[in-house]
């Protein structure tokens, strides 16, 4: 296992919320390591975001076209995407329990000799009210 230290850099995008079509941002730059076993890609990092006393624990794992997003922590949950299919997965958050639908539209994955770019695009809903689209990329450089 050859484990690499990484700055990841996370844009998350919603377009369609509610009934006005609103577009809801996110983007973040982490430190945290990327690793291979047994033919998977593993990006591991804390996300401060949500509470800063109680990091989440992220592992966004990479396999033969299909992406898991374990979370462990002030929001936890266990998302997958993959092309051309649907999940539910419940998510917990500060706030309570919430159930996530999302439809996989597209996942694309690269390895480059700087590191690895991940985007994956998928319709969402929560507790069944439709969030629109969204997008979700992470580039994760080599330090």
């Amino acid at each position: 296992m050859d484990e690499r230290k990484v700055r990841i850099s996370i844009k998350g995008m919603q377009s369609g919320l509610g009934d006005s079509g609103q577009e809801e941002r996110l983007e973040m730059v982490v430190i945290g390591k990327s690793y291979e076993k047994n033919g998977k890609t593993y990006i591991v990092f804390d996300d401060l975001e949500l509470d800063r006393e109680k990091p989440t624990k992220t592992t966004v794992k990479v396999e033969a076209g299909l992406v898991s997003v374990l979370r462990f922590g002030a929001a936890s949950t266990h998302l997958l995407f993959k092309e051309g299919e649907q999940h539910i997965a419940p998510y917990e958050t500060p706030m309570g329990m919430l159930e996530i639908l999302s439809k996989t539209r597209s996942v694309d994955f690269r390895k480059t000799d700087r590191g690895i770019d991940l985007k994956v695009v998928y319709y969402l809903e929560v507790n069944q009210m439709s969030m629109g689209n969204s997008t979700f990329s992470m580039v994760a450089e080599y330090i």
